[in-house]
C-alpha cells in the first residue's frame, strides 16, 4: 500500500512547477487570458517587439553585411557593428511604437473616446 501512496504523490507532484504554481491552475488563467481579446491584442504586440529584437538574422541585409565583415578592415568591420545595433534599436523602437499604439487604443476605450 505504501507503493500506492508514493504512485498519488508522484503524480501531484507533477501538477506543480518549481515555483509552486499548481500546472492546473496556470493552464485556466492561460486560457481565460487568451479568450479576452484585448490581452489577445498585447500578447501578439509583445510578440512583435520579442521577435524584433532578434529579427536581425531575418533581415536579407544585415545577413549580406555579416557575410561581407570578415574581409573588411577592422574599422568598417566595426561600423558595421555600429549599423546593426542602430537597426536593432529602430527595430525595438518601431516595436514599441506599436505598443504606445495599443496603450493608447486601450486608454481610449477606458475614457469613452
Amino acid at each position: 500500500m505504501p507503493d500506492n501512496e508514493k504512485n498519488t504523490e508522484g503524480s501531484e507532484n507533477q501538477n506543480v512547477l518549481p515555483n509552486n504554481l499548481n500546472l492546473k491552475d496556470l493552464m485556466e488563467s492561460i486560457q481565460k487570458m487568451l479568450e479576452d481579446p484585448e490581452k489577445q491584442r498585447l500578447l501578439v504586440t509583445m510578440k512583435k517587439i520579442m521577435d524584433a529584437t532578434t529579427n536581425e538574422n531575418n533581415d536579407p541585409r544585415v545577413n549580406l553585411l555579416n557575410a561581407i565583415k570578415p574581409f573588411l578592415k577592422p574599422k568598417r568591420q566595426k561600423t558595421v557593428d555600429t549599423f546593426k545595433q542602430y537597426y536593432t534599436y529602430m527595430s525595438v523602437l518601431k516595436a514599441q511604437d506599436e505598443l504606445n499604439k495599443f496603450n493608447n487604443q486601450q486608454g481610449g476605450v477606458e475614457n469613452g473616446l
